[in-house]
């Protein structure tokens, strides 16, 4: 990873770091911290992730070695996908929820996170109503996806 200068080193730097190696060389635009480590940028939910996740242009094609701890997305990320925190692009709380709900990620982490949002007021009530349908919405589709079929007789 690099080091900058110009940040002390503290909370965030490691973060600041995976940006900077995303983007050396000309590299890819948009980059944003993604997934759990966005929730614990954010500050919301007990997300208390192992590596660091950004995402990166779906097409792009990072030609070094991804370091040690750092799990690379590629998804393509919108001007509205992502916002500013601590410096760091990350992604908005909404688009962090949808890539968590596509991962697979701990649903109670979710709800968590929607209420800690809502909390701090990265959200409106508005967005979190939304954000909790859309949690359940996903975990509904997941139990019927489980249940087993129903016999038929013939």
């Amino acid at each position: 990873m690099y080091r900058v200068p110009y940040f002390s080193p503290g909370q965030f730097s490691q973060y600041r770091e995976a940006v900077l190696w995303a983007k050396a060389n000309r590299g890819p635009d948009p980059v944003a911290i993604s997934h759990t480590t966005a929730l614990a940028v954010y500050g919301i939910s007990d997300a208390n992730p192992a590596s660091i996740h950004l995402t990166v242009p779906a097409d792009a094609r990072l030609r070094r070695k991804t370091p040690k701890g750092l799990i690379v997305h590629h998804a393509d990320l919108s001007t509205g996908d992502i916002t500013v925190q601590e410096g760091i692009p990350v992604t908005t709380i909404e688009r962090t929820i949808a890539d968590l709900l596509q991962s697979g990620d701990r649903t109670d982490l979710l709800k968590q996170a929607v209420a800690d949002a809502r909390r701090e007021g990265y959200i409106t009530e508005t967005d979190a109503v939304r954000l909790r349908r859309r949690i359940e919405s996903h975990l509904k589709s997941l139990r019927s996806s489980t249940k087993a079929p129903e016999p038929t007789t013939a």
